[in-house]
């Protein structure tokens, strides 16, 4: 949606909502592709991070039983998002 402002005497701009122009669906399908795969992204790289970790720290496994939420549980959880957001990603660039 695309807004144009009407001034009134000596008030602020106000922005008025108007029709959709054609591109502007276009630029919105793009920024949504563009944060599902910065998201993606993001959340892959939080998913190794934790993977990585769990394997430096893995003698923590045995000692520490909330350690499991803290590296493999962080880890799964990111890993989840991640697939998520790359099958959104998928759907949006096939929906062009």
């Amino acid at each position: 949606m695309s807004t144009t402002s009407v001034a009134s005497g000596s008030a602020a701009h106000l922005p008025i909502a108007t029709a959709a122009a054609p591109n502007d669906n276009a630029a919105k399908e793009h920024s949504v592709r563009a944060y599902l795969a910065t998201t993606g992204f993001l959340f892959a790289l939080l998913a190794v991070a934790h993977l990585l970790r769990t394997i430096a720290e893995s003698s923590r496994l045995s000692t520490d039983p909330w350690f499991i939420f803290e590296g493999p549980g962080i880890g799964i959880i990111a890993a989840a998002i991640c697939i998520w957001a790359w099958r959104l990603f998928r759907v949006q660039v096939g929906s062009r």
